[in-house]
Formats: C-alpha cells, structure tokens, sequence
C-alpha cells in the first residue's frame, strides 16, 4: 500500500448516517490503496458510530453539529480540530466528499500520487464512472488559472495538499448549503487557494463518483454572484466576470427563466460582500 495519508472531511445528517449513499462512499475507501482518517461531521442527534459498521472500520474521528447546520460550518467544526491536533503534521493530502459521493479503486492513490508535483489536484465526477459529461468537464489536462477554477470547480474533486490547507483556513460560513449564499464555498476555497500561489492541476481522467448536476438553480445563481463580488476588489476576471453574470441574470429575469426576488438578492448580495473577505 502507498504510505500516503489522506484526511478526509466529510458530513452527514443524523438520518442519513445509515443510508445506502453514505455507506456506499465507506465502502469505496477500502479499495484506495492510501492510509486514511476520516473526520466525519454529523448534523444532529446521534448517540455513536454503529450506522457506520460494518462499511468502515479504519481511522475514524466523529465531530456534532447542530441540526440545519451549514456545509462550511460543519466542515470548519473538523478542520479547527485538526488544526489543534498534530493530524495535519502526519498528512500528506485533505479531501472533502459528499455523503452522496465515492471513489473508484485506487482514486486517491492516484490524486496523491500527482500531488508530489502539485498543490492541489482537480479531477471530475460522473454518476457512471470513469465516463465524464465533456459538456462540464473538458476532456484537456492543464493547470488552472482563476477564472478556469471558478468555472470547473466541485468540492467532491478537489485534492489539497496538507500545506495548502494549512495556509488557506477555514472556509467562509456565508457560503455553502445551509448559509445565506447556497453554493460556492468550494469555488471560493479553491480560488483563494490559487491566489495565495498554490498551484492547482486539472486532470479529467480523476473520476470521482457522483450523481450528475442539474442545471444551476437558483441558489448556484446567488452563490456564484456572491463569490464574484468577494473577489471583485483584488481580481481583475472576477469583476469581468460579475458583470457579465449580472448582465446574463437581467436577461434571464426579463424573460421568466430567473424570478426577479432571486435577482433582487443577488443585487443585495453585491453590496453586501462587494470586497469583504473574511
């Protein structure tokens, strides 16, 4: 087996520890050819690990949260307990699946394996492993700039070194399921990542199991927007970009495709964190 260690942040209702999806992803880390820790954030009640058994019995660390607690919270509740602990010391690589996620044979062997050369690795996901939707994920390997990240990103295929992790913290609480802006905390990570000067490679052929996206909704539409107008100050494309997605939005809001209450808070969203980072 490769000795690297993969620290894996992952979060789960109290009702859906048992599920077949989240036992599915346990099941997939027995076949990843890498040591691994799992930091397992659980959203209400529970009274222990037996949901988990027999699906996983390897490294495994339980961390509570509230009930309706968001996505960054409950992942921030894992990541400041390893930053007390010496866990990121004896870390190679940190992943952070979704319980309706999981890993083909050997995934993680090969994300660890191309960050020796890398900061932080980006692959695909596909509800039919290892086929790719083209349309989403360009079939091109290459290292990605700002703008490439902000586009390609899904938290289910994002691989950090151990270093990378230590540098960017914690994610931002107003983004993520659950928080005031739905979505995007994982393109934001991602993209302060790359601005800190971590360098971040996209290879299409690390095929993490998912089930395939609908069309963007509505909260992907302020998420998206609300992370444009963080970055807007400091990056040049993000403010391209926040244009042109505003611009999109009072296009679609004109012709019914976006309900002008979602537009109207996107605008709020601009002025309320046009520039504030935390």
């Amino acid at each position: 087996m490769d000795r690297r260690r993969f620290l894996l942040v992952a979060t789960v209702g109290a009702d859906d520890i048992a599920s077949d999806e989240f036992n599915r992803l346990l099941r997939s880390l027995g076949d990843q050819g890498v040591e691994i820790a799992l930091h397992l954030v659980i959203r209400g009640e529970h009274r222990d690990s037996t949901g988990l058994e027999p699906s996983w019995d390897g490294d495994l660390v339980l961390h509570s949260a509230a009930a309706g607690t968001s996505l960054s919270t409950a992942r921030n509740i894992a990541l400041r307990h390893i930053g007390t602990t010496d866990d990121l010391a004896h870390t190679d690589a940190i992943a952070f699946p979704d319980d309706d996620c999981w890993y083909p044979p050997h995934l993680l062997a090969r994300a660890g394996r191309l960050l020796t050369d890398w900061d932080v690795v980006m692959g695909s996901y596909s509800a039919r492993p290892p086929h790719v939707n083209g349309e989403r994920f360009p079939k091109v390997p290459a290292e990605l700039d700002w703008r490439r990240a902000y586009e390609r990103t899904a938290s289910v295929t994002q691989f950090y070194a151990a270093g990378a992790v230590r540098d960017v913290g914690p994610f931002d609480e107003r983004f993520g399921a659950g928080a005031r802006y739905p979505s995007a905390e994982d393109a934001d990570y991602l993209v302060r990542a790359i601005q800190r000067g971590w360098r971040c490679f996209y290879e299409p052929s690390l095929v993490v199991g998912h089930p395939e996206r609908e069309a963007p909704n509505q909260g992907h539409y302020l998420g998206g927007t609300a992370l444009l107008a963080k970055h807007a100050v400091r990056v040049q494309v993000a403010r391209r970009l926040l244009v042109r997605r505003l611009l999109g939005g009072a296009r679609r809001t004109v012709t019914g495709a976006l309900p002008p209450a979602t537009y109207a808070r996107s605008l709020r969203a601009v002025v309320a964190t046009f520039g504030r980072a935390v």
